[in-house]
């Protein structure tokens, strides 16, 4: 992650689930059920478990 965030020069947030995949599919599956009335409400779940910074230098 803090080599995405040197060469994009953006912070990148790494989140608590990293099985990204799986979790997008159950997601999906919740919103499409009605346990997440929409998908902001999906989204909030969302945790992040470290944001990664730009190194000071990496932009040279």
């Amino acid at each position: 992650c803090q080599f995405l965030a040197d060469v994009l020069g953006v912070p990148v947030d790494r989140p608590e689930v990293t099985e990204t995949t799986a979790l997008g599919a159950a997601a999906l599956a919740a919103l499409g059920t009605g346990r997440f009335a929409s998908l902001p409400e999906l989204a909030g779940q969302w945790r992040c478990e470290r944001r990664f910074e730009p190194s000071a230098g990496s932009q040279e």
